[in-house]
């Protein structure tokens, strides 16, 4: 087997042809790991500049505080140092970072890249829009693109004609005398398996090494994760070739029945599964989500003096000691109390929205075993940090910060008593909450559960039908 495979890899090298497609395939790889660490580095310099400008408004803050209680600094008509509806700025909180944030240059992701916290709620008024489970193999030119999209295709160009033209030009009964065309193909074959997987998988493991060089302990189990899913994607499509081999009569018929696959397994599937998703687990109605946010905010608007009242009357020590200007009026006694009714009343149907969205994606992965493609991508989302699980875990760790954050102040704004350095000093501080190791890397071995499993389907019946190929 080794000689063979060294007279094909000869023979696979010596075409002008193949040498081009490499250099194209290559071309392309380097172009989308190039798109994925220019999105990342943004990324990641929007989170710094952000934490830096916090840091620094929070240094500020202290300064003028204690300028102005050493009589330095006065009072302004509208800012006062020691106010606290004035000084409590919003604190800047980032998920836990993504493991293969390189592959995909999404612009959108369901986790926030960061998010700004403080006493006010979190829950906005959402633009209208429509969440429809489409096809998730289309997106930017990144490497998840390559592997989902591109990748099929090298396979169909390189492998529509590893025993079809042979049998057109009547050659492939002498090869048949010297080997058997089973090795034959299977040798073909694996030579462009390993090419593939050693320039997409090659560009990968290099763009993840300079992006997330200062985290290897977590990146690299992802990144042999992910090649490992690469494979067994490659893989398949190999497969399906070398049935279509197996058969073919000439390389017209060969192209086009690999071409059909393609369609059915990379298109179609895709498509499919998103209108079975849509009747099974539909996503969340982001329509519904804005009318429900709008309407408890004008619910709560309309009672808005009860609320302020039912507010003093739960918590007596809060009452305020003066009578502050307009501003703080509204803010303290109307603004902060609406925000804790809101999230009270809006936090259950926040949470049943992430839920639905969960398990949309997760009924999404079970039906990525009819389309490895799809499989392949639902993994990526997950080591690139786009599953909706993460976007929770997030989300909770930041409503417990916010609920620290509220206990801690709640008695010096509601009350309009002046803040301290101490109470500066003494906030909390927000701590990631990392996803369970258990959750994370369990959707990662069910989805290469689901490319696994139609890839031992598929070589049982390739291991027949190579058993029986024939010359003609």
């Amino acid at each position: 087997m080794k000689t063979l495979l060294n007279q094909e890899w000869l023979l696979f090298r010596k075409s002008p042809g193949n040498i081009l497609l490499i250099a194209i395939l290559l071309g392309m790889s380097i172009i989308a790991a190039i798109n994925g660490i220019i999105h990342v580095s943004q990324q990641r310099a929007v989170v710094q500049q952000a934490v830096t400008a916090d840091i620094k408004k929070y240094e500020q803050l202290k300064t003028n505080l204690n300028a102005y209680l050493n009589g330095e600094l006065e009072a302004q008509e509208f800012y006062n140092p020691s106010a606290a509806y004035q000084n409590i700025a919003p604190r800047t909180l980032v998920p836990e970072p993504p493991e293969l944030s390189v592959l995909s240059a999404a612009e959108v992701r369901p986790t926030p890249l960061l998010l700004k916290i403080g006493m006010q709620t979190r829950h906005k008024d959402p633009q209208p829009s429509l969440e429809d489970p489409v096809n998730r193999l289309d997106g930017p030119f990144d490497l998840v693109f390559i592997a989902t999209w591109i990748v099929p295709l090298f396979v169909i160009f390189w492998g529509f004609d590893v025993m079809a033209r042979d049998r057109e030009q009547s050659s492939a009964s002498l090869l048949a005398n010297q080997r058997s065309l089973r090795s034959i193909i299977i040798a073909r074959l694996l030579i462009r398996f390993i090419v593939i997987l050693s320039i997409v998988g090659g560009v990968a493991t290099c763009a993840v090494l300079l992006t997330e060089y200062r985290s290897l302990t977590t990146a690299l189990p992802a990144l042999i994760v992910w090649i490992t899913g690469l494979s067994m994607t490659i893989l398949f499509w190999s497969v399906i070739a070398a049935m279509v081999s197996a058969k073919a009569q000439n390389t017209a018929q060969a192209s086009l029945q690999l071409l059909c696959c393609w369609i059915v397994i990379a298109i179609l599937m895709p498509a499919l599964s998103g209108v079975v998703v849509k009747q099974l687990a539909p996503p969340p109605n982001h329509l519904e989500r804005v009318i429900k946010h709008r309407d408890i905010s004008n619910d709560l608007n309309q009672r808005r003096y009860e609320i302020t009242e039912e507010y003093y009357r739960k918590r007596p020590q809060n009452k305020p000691i003066r009578q502050g200007n307009e501003y703080e009026q509204y803010f303290v006694k109307e603004f902060y109390p609406r925000s804790l009714a809101f999230d009270l009343a809006f936090s259950p149907l926040a949470l049943k929205y992430e839920k639905q969205r969960i398990k949309h994606v997760e009924v999404m992965r079970l039906l990525s075993v009819f389309s490895p493609p799809l499989g392949l991508k639902m993994l990526t989302e997950d080591l690139a940090g786009s599953a909706p699980q993460r976007r929770l875990s997030f989300l909770q760790s930041v409503d417990s910060f916010q609920t620290d954050l509220r206990n801690h102040f709640d008695f010096k704004l509601a009350s309009m008593r002046p803040l301290s350095v101490k109470d500066i000093d003494s906030m909390p501080q927000y701590s990631i909450a990392p996803e369970t190791v258990s959750s994370r890397w369990g959707r990662v071995i069910k989805s290469l559960g689901l490319i696994l499993l139609p890839l031992i389907l598929l070589m049982l019946v390739a291991k027949r039908m190579l058993g029986r190929v024939t010359p003609y």
